[in-house]
């Protein structure tokens, strides 16, 4: 606290021009942390954007996949309707968890 005190007993020392001049240089402080602060942003985005797109493709994949084994494992019901069933259940209800989790 004494930092702040002393740096408002400066600041009533100072002239109107003084005044003036560092309100200039914390206004071009605040924006240029600012700019720094939306280019960092504009950084960030952009390193995502590979990843998404990633991500999308995997997901629809996944699904493709899910759609896949639906319709295997229903021909297979034909066959083998019981165990078929149970496993047709488990790695869809598998495969649309890890879908939802991701997305």
């Amino acid at each position: 606290m004494d930092g702040d005190a002393d740096y408002y007993r400066e600041l009533r020392s100072k002239t109107k021009e003084q005044l003036l001049v560092e309100i200039e240089r914390l206004r071009k402080l605040i924006h240029d942390r600012t700019e720094q602060h939306h280019l960092e942003k504009q950084r960030i985005e952009a390193a995502r954007a590979p990843n998404k797109e990633h991500i999308a493709k995997r997901g629809a994949i996944r699904l493709a996949v899910a759609f896949a084994a639906l319709i295997i494992l229903g021909i297979g019901y034909g066959f083998f309707p019981a165990l078929v069933n149970l496993m047709a259940f488990a790695f869809v209800v598998h495969l649309f968890i890890r879908i939802n989790m991701e997305g």
